[in-house]
């Protein structure tokens, strides 16, 4: 008898386990669950990078620059993105030429909210300041 118990218990306990992880799923996943399920980043293609790169640089110049560029000459490096409704962010990474420093390993992330299907689009603009300067080796 008590050799039965001994091997039934951990099934028991199993079978438990995974009732309570399926229900947990379930929750997770109902529309009234407050939580949200975990959206994955992924990698962009070389042409969105270099597509988001050249976006990116040109809105941080006309945020931060006056008649003078601040980074210029960029060299896409890389690119991951999510999608969440009608809001897509994008962190990309590359190397350019800032004024006065030389070369920086920039990184900016920018968030593009799309209002209307073919509407306005805004955006917001998060670099990660100060650039970190790019040494090579000679």
């Amino acid at each position: 008898m008590a050799s039965v118990g001994r091997f039934l218990l951990p099934l028991a306990a199993l079978l438990l386990l995974l009732l309570l992880r399926s229900s947990a799923i379930q929750m997770i996943n109902s529309p009234e669950s407050g939580i949200q399920p975990m959206i994955s980043w992924r990698q962009a293609s070389i042409h969105m990078g270099t597509y988001v790169m050249r976006k990116a640089v040109a809105i941080f110049n006309a945020e931060n620059g006056d008649s003078v560029p601040i980074l210029y000459d960029a060299v896409f490096r890389n690119c991951i993105w999510k999608e969440q409704g009608h809001t897509r962010s994008f962190l990309v990474e590359f190397v350019a030429t800032q004024a006065d420093i030389g070369w920086v390993l920039a990184q900016i992330y920018l968030i593009v909210h799309e209002e209307l299907v073919n509407g306005p689009l805004e955006h917001q603009l998060i670099p990660f300041l100060p650039f970190h300067r790019y040494y090579t080796i000679k």
